[in-house]
């Protein structure tokens, strides 16, 4: 089974604090299917 994927959003080099609960809900839907969570970041410095 595939892995569930979190886009988390960078800006000014810090994660933004919604990217947090998108990888907790992401988090959730794994556990319910039996799989892990990656996660991407992106964004940028400015």
């Amino acid at each position: 089974m595939a892995d569930v994927l979190a886009v988390a959003e960078v800006r000014a080099g810090a994660l933004m604090s919604v990217s947090r609960e998108v990888v907790s809900a992401a988090r959730g839907i794994a556990d319910a299917l039996g799989c892990s969570v990656e996660a991407a970041a992106c964004g940028g410095p400015g």
